[in-house]
């Protein structure tokens, strides 16, 4: 059996990590209490997704905004990359049309001397 066929679809194992479960009640406590606090968290996450989801269900029904531009347009604005966004579009769009509609030549700008 080769080594691929030993890992299974050539996929590495996963390590196995290993941990020595405390037998300190403050220490039992101390994971659940953080197990709370990431629910918690969790929680607010959740909601927080669902509110941007109804703002853009609002956007969509009182003005015909596409969810997914306006979901776009939220998030660009909240990383403010908006320049790299339109760099990303571009490059995007010329090498589109370089290997699929081939509007230029066949070679890349870079390529050429």
């Amino acid at each position: 059996m080769s080594e691929i066929e030993k890992r299974g679809r050539g996929r590495p194992k996963k390590e196995t990590v290993e941990f020595v479960m405390p037998t300190s009640p403050t220490d039992i406590q101390k994971i659940n209490d953080a197990i709370k606090e990431a629910d918690g968290s969790f929680i607010r996450v959740a909601s927080e997704k669902d509110l941007i989801k109804c703002i853009a269900d609002k956007m969509h029904s009182e003005l015909g905004m596409p969810k997914k531009l306006f979901n776009k347009m939220a998030k660009t604005y909240h990383k403010q990359n908006y320049d790299k966004e339109v760099a990303e579009h571009e490059t995007f769009e010329e090498i589109y049309d370089k290997v699929v509609n081939r509007k230029s030549s066949n070679t890349f700008e870079d390529d050429e001397e």
